[in-house]
């Protein structure tokens, strides 16, 4: 079964429920434990789009750039655009993408209506209220720092029929790469699998970035699997960040 990027590169925890007091983008928030500070903070409020595929637009912004800082989802009214974009100002995120799915009409008891009498004076009516209730996901985002891309990739584990494909479980599928990225620049594309890098075996986020360590500012070969056909590609790894030292030092 093909996975959502939603849920293969976020595995986000998101609560399904009724908003409760703060508001539903705050109640519901789940962090996805990047670092706010990674991100370029924005001047400009946040831009809010309601999204039609959620799938297709996570991994847009992704491509561009942009890291999920959290996400929220619940079930209930429609909340508006002021509502999300005040929360996202809040944690800093410049980018949230929203959207709505219906699910049901309720009945929810009654309200009164005042009605003219022909005779002067008004009458209260009392009329059933209904209201629409939406499922509500929102992603907030913020535009990574040049130096904190990395490689530009977005990497998670095999899926059974990739591991057959590559005849071993040793490797990572790329599911983002990020546009101007050492990634990008090598050639590499969404649907790869990355199996060594410098030589070494590349089947964990932790030996990736240890090999992007030990050769930091070297352009190293990249073993990969395209479309079940063996290719050997070339990155140039980031450069080494500088050493921080205490001032007058």
């Amino acid at each position: 079964m093909k996975r959502s990027i939603q849920t293969a590169i976020l595995s986000l925890a998101l609560a399904v429920s009724c908003p409760a007091v703060a508001g539903p983008f705050e109640d519901f928030f789940q962090a996805s434990g990047a670092r706010v500070e990674d991100g370029i903070r924005s001047k400009s409020p946040p831009q809010v789009f309601t999204s039609n595929d959620l799938d297709a637009d996570v991994r847009r912004l992704l491509e561009d750039g942009y890291f999920i800082v959290g996400a929220s989802s619940w079930v209930g009214t429609p909340e508006d655009a002021k509502a999300t974009a005040k929360f996202a100002k809040k944690i800093r995120a410049s980018r949230v993408l929203v959207q709505y799915r219906y699910i049901e009409t309720v009945s929810g008891g009654t309200q009164i209506v005042m009605l003219p009498l022909t005779f002067g004076g008004m009458i209260g009516n009392a009329q059933p209220v209904s209201y629409a209730r939406y499922e509500q996901t929102a992603y907030f985002f913020v535009k990574a720092k040049p130096e904190k891309i990395g490689l530009g990739l977005v990497l998670e584990p095999l899926t059974p029929i990739q591991v057959r494909a590559a005849g071993s479980g040793k490797g990572l599928s790329i599911s983002v790469v990020v546009r101007g990225s050492p990634a990008f620049d090598a050639g590499m594309i969404a649907g790869d699998i990355v199996l060594k890098i410098a030589e070494q075996d590349a089947s964990t986020l932790d030996r990736i970035a240890q090999i992007k360590a030990d050769y930091a500012g070297q352009t190293v070969p990249v073993e990969i699997i395209r479309d079940g056909q063996p290719q050997i590609l070339e990155i140039t790894m980031p450069a080494a960040a500088p050493v921080q030292t205490a001032r007058g030092k």
